[in-house]
């Protein structure tokens, strides 16, 4: 019951759509009381907005593992230079999705606002790639990749996370050694 509770809850966003809609709603009933002929009208209004918050949240949560995510890191890092990291997105919903993503990137490199946005075709897959820059030796450690999802609807968000943690350890730069041989 509570891995039910935690796969379907805890995965669970809103997105600011729905809480436009939910506000425009809530100004029409408040609207409704200086002309009651509305009300009903509002009432039908709003149980169609239910109605498809639970048909978005059904989209996106019925389906399993619709959203892989796979980190690709070079075994090493270069220290001082910039390295690349590639992170590929298999989306195996039938429609298009928007996708936010944010890697849990090492603590060594203090930084918290990292947000990629893509989107990705029905049944389709793509890349993304970025940089980093590591200022120091040592062991880096990536935690999860957490992929935000946006059905068509965009009133509810499903978050996947990839569940994976990966190591990378930062060398001397390579471009030095090779200038110094």
């Amino acid at each position: 019951m509570l891995n039910l509770i935690k796969k379907y809850l805890t995965s669970l966003f809103f997105s600011s759509r729905f809480y436009w809609t939910l506000a425009a709603i809530a100004c029409l009933f408040a609207l409704s009381f200086l002309v009651p002929a509305m009300f009903v009208f509002i009432k039908i209004l709003f149980y169609l907005f239910v109605t498809l918050v639970v048909l978005d949240y059904a989209i996106l949560f019925f389906t399993r593992n619709a959203i892989v995510t796979k980190r690709e890191l070079p075994e090493r890092f270069s220290n001082g230079d910039e390295n690349n990291v590639r992170i590929r997105v298999i989306n195996q919903y039938p429609f298009r999705a928007s996708l936010k993503i944010i890697d849990e990137l090492p603590v060594q490199f203090q930084k918290r606002d990292f947000l990629k946005s893509i989107t990705v075709d029905g049944n389709g897959e793509a890349e993304l790639s970025y940089q980093l820059r590591p200022v120091e030796r040592g062991e880096y450690t990536f935690l999860d990749t957490n992929v935000y999802v946006k059905s068509p609807l965009n009133l509810v968000v499903r978050r996947f996370q990839s569940g994976t943690t990966d190591v990378v350890k930062v060398m001397p730069s390579f471009v030095d050694l090779r200038n110094f041989e």
